[in-house]
């Protein structure tokens, strides 16, 4: 059997077939799931002598590990290596194994460890690069993988999420005590949690300006930055923001839900409500700015902070339901 590495930021390709996927782990059991990275279905696959074995891959998949000693994510010190096999007898040549960097799992509840897409006749087998998360960014996600390995984790239904920012003038105060950045940060650090690919931030102003998303860790400074450059007054908060597709959420920034108006589907506001109830209804998710002053210096089991995570993790589902508050 020919052996090769792959380390994160790097892709291989797999002749198609029949693939055998395992991992060695120290410091905690782990379990292995490989699922469609849409989030549309389980993939088909089965138990055998300790692989997982799927049969054929149709579509991007994504591999990740889970604790499988009774605990919510993994202990401290917990790393895991991934192989990934095809037999060579499908093909009438030698057996190819890829073998993943080990990567430690510390504190996740699910760790992805390497995605899987159809390359015509070929399977490229790929491992992403962390996103550099900034320190409030780092706690909101530890706060989520907790939550989401708890017995209450909302369910997640989104595989990849943007960004939008209302510019009115009535989101004046809420760019002005800082509330919209500390909002980016948390959005980056539990989509990372998630699983959710950010694949767009905008600022919604007379025109849409996109911001750059990488690197992560200075997204926030940077949306801070457009924000104080611009100014607010006009937005476009009443155009349609219409999701990419059906695994697609947009999470818009604003201070007021646009009541009157019929929910869009994979569109979720979170709405900055200073002291003010906001409706329960389907894709609002309020959020206090007062609760927002004090998360800077929290850290991930502060009440505040995991309340507000918990919202946005709700927010994170294509379906159409009452968000939490």
């Amino acid at each position: 059997m020919t052996t090769y590495f792959l380390d994160r930021g790097k892709q291989f390709l797999l002749p198609h077939g029949e693939l055998q996927i395992r991992s060695e782990g120290t410091g905690g059991r782990v379990r292995i799931s490989v699922d469609r990275a849409d989030r549309s279905e389980t993939l088909t696959a089965r138990i055998h002598q300790g692989h997982v074995v799927v049969s054929d891959i149709e579509s991007r998949c994504t591999v990740a590990a889970f604790p499988n000693d009774g605990t919510a994510v993994f202990r401290d010190g917990t790393a895991v290596t991934l192989f990934v096999e095809v037999d060579g007898g499908q093909h009438n040549s030698d057996s190819l194994r890829v073998e993943v960097v080990q990567q430690d799992v510390s504190g996740l509840h699910r760790a992805e460890l390497a995605r899987l897409r159809p390359a015509g006749n070929q399977i490229e087998v790929s491992v992403r690069l962390p996103d550099e998360l900034g320190p409030l960014a780092r706690a909101a996600c530890s706060a989520a993988h907790e939550i989401l390995g708890s017995d209450q984790a909302p369910r997640i239904s989104a595989a990849t999420v943007g960004l939008a920012i209302d510019t009115t003038a009535s989101m004046v105060p809420r760019i002005g005590d800082g509330s919209v950045t500390v909002l980016t940060e948390l959005v980056t650090g539990v989509a990372e949690a998630a699983s959710c690919d950010l694949r767009s931030v905008d600022i919604l102003g007379p025109t849409t300006l996109p911001v750059d998303i990488h690197p992560v860790g200075d997204l926030a400074e940077r949306v801070e930055s457009m924000l104080r450059d611009m100014g607010a007054g006009i937005g476009l908060t009443t155009r349609d923001l219409l999701p990419h597709n059906q695994q697609h959420v947009v999470l818009v920034i604003t201070d007021t839900p646009p009541l009157g108006r019929a929910a869009q589907q994979g569109v979720r506001h979170l709405v900055l409500a200073h002291g003010t109830p906001v409706p329960r209804a389907t894709g609002y998710t309020a959020i206090d700015p007062g609760h927002l002053k004090s998360l800077p210096d929290a850290d991930s089991r502060a009440p505040v902070l995991r309340s507000v995570v918990r919202g946005l993790l709700a927010a994170l589902t294509t379906e159409d339901k009452e968000m939490e508050r």
